[in-house]
């Protein structure tokens, strides 16, 4: 009996040694470690990033930098486009820059002068405006004049004159001023509507458009103001007998009543442009649409601030709060293309 209870007791003891190694052993934290799966997985590629530079002037730059003003359109073009862009920009030398840099894909956007967008687009038809703006947005209100006046003391000798091209014509052999060379309400402007007039499809007094520009061909003696300012300073004292001037420049100074304006042509304000070559359709719809849509209540914070947002780049604007963009293509720019086919 004894050896049975003692081989009972042995049989239970072995019985529980075998199913405490039978149960699964604790659970060991790795969270430190990777499966071979996880290890195996290949990393995420950074998203593609397409970068667009737009291209400004050192007038529109200081210390370095453009100018806080301009780094709004920077902001809301890059706001179009949304992810996946980086707009940055670029200061070019001159307008001769800006345009190569747009005709070359340098550059893919410009905010530079009408003209300048023209004689680009002469040279690559891909290159074309998108926007452009003015009062509410009407594209009849969105430019300046560009005026050919004299002085009121002149006034007996257009007496009886209705025509443009017969007060024009009284203008031969007198002195002239201009603004410059280069400036298009100044000087290209109002030399084509000389041009028009009186050059081979005219009259046929002058044959190129530098005859206008220069003392002792059709006008007796061809000064320049070079600004604005000095140019209506020297028809108001009569120190010439006409001149060509742009926008509120008489009134500002005090003269306006004392001219008398001979011919008048307005000038549309500049566009936004690029080059097709280097954005896409749905890239050029993309700004369009963002910019022609924009208001005080959905742009950048000062955008539209009177002294320091964008349409009051070069001064004070009470008015900046009621510009809007608007839609243009390039037929809108036509008057543009004719002046820059004048000899």
């Amino acid at each position: 009996m004894k050896i049975l209870n003692k081989l009972i007791v042995l049989l239970l003891v072995l019985m529980t040694v075998i199913t405490g190694c039978a149960q699964e052993p604790p659970a060991v934290n790795n969270a430190d470690e990777q499966s071979p799966a996880e290890e195996q997985k290949p990393e995420e590629k950074p998203k593609k990033v397409k970068k667009i530079t737009m291209a400004f002037l050192p007038n529109e730059a200081s210390g370095g930098d453009i100018k806080e003003n301009f780094k709004y359109m920077v902001t809301e073009v890059q706001n179009a486009l949304g992810d996946g862009y980086e707009v940055g920009y670029t200061v070019a030398d001159d307008y001769a820059a800006v345009a190569t840099a747009i005709l070359s894909g340098t550059a893919h956007l410009a905010w530079e002068s009408g003209n300048t967008y023209a004689t680009s687009h002469m040279r690559d038809e891909n290159v074309i405006p998108i926007v452009s703006y003015g009062p509410q947005g009407k594209p009849d209100e969105a430019g300046y004049p560009a005026f050919i006046a004299t002085h009121k003391d002149n006034a007996k000798d257009f007496e009886g004159l209705t025509e443009e091209k017969d007060k024009l014509e009284v203008l031969k052999g007198k002195s002239f001023a201009f603004v410059s060379p280069t400036s298009t309400s100044g000087s290209m402007v109002p030399s084509t509507t000389f041009y028009k007039h009186f050059g081979p499809e005219g009259t046929g007094d002058v044959e190129t458009r530098a005859q206008l520009q220069t003392s002792g061909e059709f006008f007796s003696d061809v000064q320049y103001g070079q600004t604005h300012q000095v140019t209506v300073t020297l028809i108001n004292e009569q120190k010439v007998y006409a001149g060509a001037y742009c926008c509120g420049y008489a009134e500002e100074m005090g003269a306006k009543d004392n001219f008398l304006i001979l011919a008048q042509a307005f000038v549309p304000n500049g566009p936004l442009w690029l080059n097709k070559n280097y954005l896409t359709e749905e890239e050029i719809e993309k700004i369009q649409t963002h910019l022609v849509n924009l208001t005080p209540e959905n742009a950048a914070e000062g955008f539209y601030d009177p002294e320091k947002g964008l349409f009051s780049a070069e001064d004070v604007d009470p008015n900046a709060h009621e510009k809007r963009f608007f839609a243009v293509d390039e037929t809108y720019y036509d008057f543009l293309y004719e002046m820059n086919k004048v000899k």
